[in-house]
């Protein structure tokens, strides 16, 4: 009755108001199977890893509801007032509502230094004595591996591979396409690979073949692309407090950078500043001519070249998994401690 009423009472919000509800219609049965999996299995921490904030909300309920026997630490991957899938339905004060209540009932937050520094604006003393500053776990050595929807890259070409949605909220398609425009009479193509960019260009034909759009492919399809692109494009945010999500993806596989971005403090800045083979553009500030003659001496002379994994696994050791692991059982062990 309860599922059924919960339901129904989503439907008449939503109908009226238009305000989706993140209150999930399957929470019931995924915090009664989260209950039995952690009983059964003598969890002691437990921690959830947030992309969506509704994978949360099982965990949120059972330490609400004291049915929660273990230690829950709240783990943040992304700015939540940032978030554009979330802005797009929700309030933005309502999602901080919903996030000050996610992170007072944890035992402990881990999030990027960057949402730290935005939650000392505005939380409590209290959240942020149990927040943990923790970087992004993206450095990894990635490997080519068949994979069905992989692309062929031409090699009489200089291939720009790019992996991102088109995001009009967060960076900034309008200036990349246009660039894509003065490379007519190049020999260089950018590969873009995300979803929404066959439905945001309008005439595909007026790039002269310069721009191919591949729509979304698998991820281990976008691994390859991007170990086998002579240089990788970053386009940077336009909102300071997120991360470009790729950009460690991309240092990942050593391959040589093009760094786009709007503005002077962009995130992507922090993370290029040790990267040995890296171009950095600002949008707007020169004629795209010119851009484009820069975007292809940096090819010529850097084609070929790789920055070696080892020296990309000491230089952002902050930033991978066996770092990170590691603190997060550290955090894991002082909270349970602390508990007696």
């Amino acid at each position: 009755y309860l599922a059924a009423y919960r339901i129904l009472y989503n439907y008449i919000v939503y109908k009226f108001t238009g305000n989706k509800n993140l209150y999930s219609n399957n929470r019931i049965v995924a915090e009664l199977q989260l209950e039995e999996f952690i009983k059964s299995n003598k969890i002691d921490v437990s921690i959830s890893i947030c992309c969506s904030y509704e994978l949360s909300l099982p965990f949120f309920y059972l330490k609400q509801n004291n049915k929660l026997h273990c230690k829950w630490i709240f783990y943040m991957l992304d700015p939540f007032a940032t978030h554009s899938f979330y802005l797009k339905y929700y309030n933005e004060n309502k999602l901080k509502k919903l996030q000050h209540k996610l992170m007072k009932t944890a035992d402990a937050v881990i999030m990027t230094d960057l949402i730290k520094a935005e939650l000392v604006k505005w939380e409590s003393k209290e959240i942020l004595k149990k927040s943990y500053a923790l970087g992004f776990p993206k450095i990894i050595n990635h490997k080519i591996v068949h994979a069905q929807d992989d692309i062929k890259l031409n090699d009489d070409y200089f291939n720009i591979v790019y992996v991102g949605a088109c995001n009009v909220n967060v960076r900034n398609p309008y200036w990349t396409l246009e660039f894509c425009k003065y490379l007519k009479g190049t020999n260089i193509k950018l590969h873009i690979v995300g979803s929404e960019w066959r439905e945001f260009v309008q005439n595909i034909d007026q790039y002269n073949g310069n721009l191919i759009l591949h729509g979304a492919l698998s991820h281990q399809a976008c691994i390859n692309a991007e170990l086998n692109a002579d240089a990788l494009l970053n386009i940077g945010n336009s909102i300071s407090n997120q991360m470009p999500s790729k950009i460690l993806e991309y240092i990942s596989t050593g391959k040589p950078i093009i760094n786009f971005y709007k503005l002077e403090n962009c995130p992507s800045h922090d993370y290029l500043r040790k990267y040995p083979i890296v171009l950095n553009i600002k949008e707007f500030q020169y004629p795209l001519k010119s851009t484009v003659n820069n975007v292809k001496k940096f090819i010529n002379d850097n084609r070929g070249k790789k920055v070696e994994f080892d020296y990309i696994e000491k230089t952002y050791y902050e930033n991978t998994v066996l770092h990170i692991t590691s603190k997060i059982i550290q955090i894991s062990k002082e909270i349970t401690q602390n508990a007696g």
